[in-house]
């Protein structure tokens, strides 16, 4: 790691440890069907940025694709009702761009709420825009691998600029969020696929 990234890094760590500070954080697997995202993903590789996809194609031809993405999703931890202001200040220290008006963000395995997590009896979450958001937050966690980590993914970031013509975001709004129109119109499908409950069904229950 350059002396660049690892300061970079040792920003980014010391900034999680001040947002998760007294946050009891959920796995991410308590709150979707985990296997059923992990395949879902797995269908749609071709979605990601040209880096990603690269990444994710070197796994699967060594046949590590599915072992790898079940993985990450049992390593991502949601935190909820974080202090927002405690995330843009890592984002202005980072020099990242940062959207005003978002629900959620995460920075490598943690995803971070503005809010509540609204649950159902089996513990996953009540909604399909929730979930789809959720996981709209782990493609960028597979970027960051795709880059090396942290804060290879904090760079790469960076460097594609405004918020709205960004090949990560697009690419996560493939598979989840509401995408402001701007970034729609890039999409190479007409609406996130984690939002295609005609197609999948409610995939983030438990069955």
């Amino acid at each position: 790691m350059s002396d660049r990234a690892s300061d970079v890094q040792d920003i980014i760590d010391r900034y999680k440890r001040t947002i998760e500070a007294g946050i009891s954080p959920v796995p991410l697997a308590n709150l979707v069907d985990a296997p059923h995202l992990a395949d879902i993903i797995h269908d749609h590789v071709d979605l990601f940025d040209a880096v990603t996809r690269d990444y994710l194609a070197a796994l699967r031809r060594h046949r590590e694709l599915p072992r790898y993405l079940r993985e990450k999703i049992a390593r991502a931890r949601v935190y909820p009702e974080v202090d927002e202001t405690l995330v843009k200040s890592a984002f202005s220290d980072l020099g990242i761009p940062y959207l005003d008006g978002v629900d959620m963000i995460s920075v490598g395995d943690s995803i971070y709420t503005y809010g509540p997590l609204q649950c159902d009896a089996d513990g996953t979450v009540a909604s399909v825009s929730t979930a789809a958001l959720l996981a709209h937050e782990l493609i960028h966690a597979i970027q960051a691998d795709a880059h090396g980590g942290e804060a290879g993914f904090a760079a790469a970031y960076t460097a594609a600029g405004n918020y709205l013509a960004n090949a990560f975001e697009i690419a996560a709004y493939c598979f989840g969020g509401s995408p402001p129109a701007a970034i729609a119109a890039k999409m190479p499908v007409e609406r996130p696929v984690l939002k295609e409950t005609a197609l999948y069904g409610e995939w983030w229950r438990l069955a």
